[in-house]
């Protein structure tokens, strides 16, 4: 008897089909079990969020009980004074566990509409705000975390699901400084509102929460920053838009002015970089602000002391002009440095030494090349210029980029006097 194997065929054909529908239904099956779990589980607080990077996963401290004697006793009033990751400043006391100090911001789910929770946060961050200037600075640098500054733009180092909780955080750490509307958060949050950054949601969320804490606060630097936003270019039209509107609505000083060029310079801007010291005079006691800045970051000083004029950088020293203050050059790229420096690159003897007479740092470098003023004068032949550092306590053996000391670049520039000076005063290769 020969076997039936069209019997066969359709047996086994008949198996396969019942295996496949039995697997088919375990996988719907499951399919609604996880998503039946996800329905039920609760989305104001994740259990296990994905730290943005920078996070720690140290142990956390409440305010209350902690925060004065383990944080803060080693974060001295010293340490706390204008440091912040953005250029020119170091960054201080990085032991201090910010993290820990905002346990309720850290927990926090913002993306998902919770007035109860948003609350809750801005309790904690306006009782950090409270505390003066140590606790903006706590605020400002839980602000930085996961941002890299380059420059004028904004490195973001976090990525990812918990991305948008993350900005969210910051917006409301923002918020905060501007209803605290402390002015030892002004020039970090200036500086942020004319940084470029790549991503989307600072612009829709930092930024607008950036432009209404300046608004908020007193001062003539948030308003300076906030005019400076203005014609910097780096704004979204939206952005911009709302902060002409603010503009509007702040109580500056008169148009003719303040009123700014294409190039964001202020009448007394361009008297200062003009040399007409009357002029400076006169605009000074109606009110000018000393320090306003350019598009480039450079005030009035700066201009003055690039241009050589003496009795202005004179004048508005005398009026309080910050001797410090970086500007902004752009030859082949962006160089920062402060009017000292300016000075130095264009030579002017006479506007050099009274700036060191009143007080200029002599250490001050051009950034990112790291060129000293020492390295400056030395290169440049200013021999006068070079005693004078030295003698006001400039370092005798910083390095360039390049690794070059000031004594290597006298001797590359030929000036062996200026090497030996340099050389007799511990100068190395």
């Amino acid at each position: 008897m020969e076997p039936n194997y069209d019997l066969l065929l359709n047996l086994v054909g008949a198996c396969a089909c019942v295996a496949f529908a039995a697997v088919l239904i375990t996988g719907i099956l499951i399919l609604a079990r996880r998503r039946k779990q996800k329905a039920n589980a609760p989305i104001s607080a994740p259990a296990a969020p994905v730290q943005p990077a920078g996070y720690s996963n140290a142990r956390r401290l409440t305010i209350d009980d902690k925060f004065d004697a383990v944080e803060i006793s080693e974060l001295s009033a010293k340490q706390v004074t204008a440091q912040s990751p953005l250029p020119g400043n170091a960054p201080a006391a990085e032991h201090i566990n910010v993290t820990a100090l905002l346990p309720v911001l850290e927990d926090a789910y913002l993306p998902v509409h919770d007035p109860a929770l948003i609350e809750k946060v801005n309790r904690e961050l306006d009782a950090m705000a409270a505390r003066g200037a140590v606790g903006v600075e706590i605020l400002l640098r839980r602000l930085h975390q996961g941002f890299e500054i380059s420059g004028r733009e904004i490195l973001v180092g976090f990525t990812g699901d918990m991305a948008w909780n993350e900005w969210k955080k910051k917006e409301a750490i923002v918020r905060a400084l501007g209803r605290a509307k402390n002015p030892a958060a002004v020039k970090d949050l200036g500086r942020l509102l004319v940084s470029t950054c790549s991503i989307g949601m600072f612009y829709d969320l930092v930024i607008p929460a950036i432009i209404d804490a300046l608004a908020e606060t007193d001062g003539e630097e948030a308003l300076d920053f906030l005019q400076q936003a203005a014609v910097s270019e780096t704004l979204d039209p939206g952005n911009l838009q709302y902060l002409k509107h603010k503009l509007e609505a702040v109580d500056s000083q008169p148009a003719d002015m303040e009123e700014r060029d294409e190039n964001g310079r202020t009448a007394l801007h361009r008297a200062a970089y003009d040399g007409k010291t009357e002029e400076v005079e006169q605009l000074i006691a109606q009110g000018a602000r000393v320090d306003a800045r350019d598009k480039d970051d450079k005030t009035p000083l700066f201009l003055a002391a690039g241009d050589g004029h003496l009795d202005v950088c004179k004048l508005l020293l005398q009026h309080g002009a910050d001797i410090e203050a970086i500007g902004c050059v752009f030859t082949d790229r962006r160089y920062y440095y402060p009017p000292l420096m300016n000075a130095i690159e264009k030579k002017h003897r006479d506007v050099i030494k009274y700036l060191l007479e009143s007080g200029a740092n002599p250490n001050v470098k051009n950034e990112p090349l790291k060129s000293s003023a020492l390295h400056r004068a030395a290169e440049s032949g200013l021999q006068d210029i070079v005693e004078l550092l030295i003698e006001k306590g400039a370092e005798v053996n910083p390095r360039s980029w390049t690794g070059k000391t000031p004594y290597t670049r006298a001797l590359d520039m030929i000036h062996s006097d200026i090497a030996e000076y340099i050389k007799q005063h511990g100068g190395t290769a």
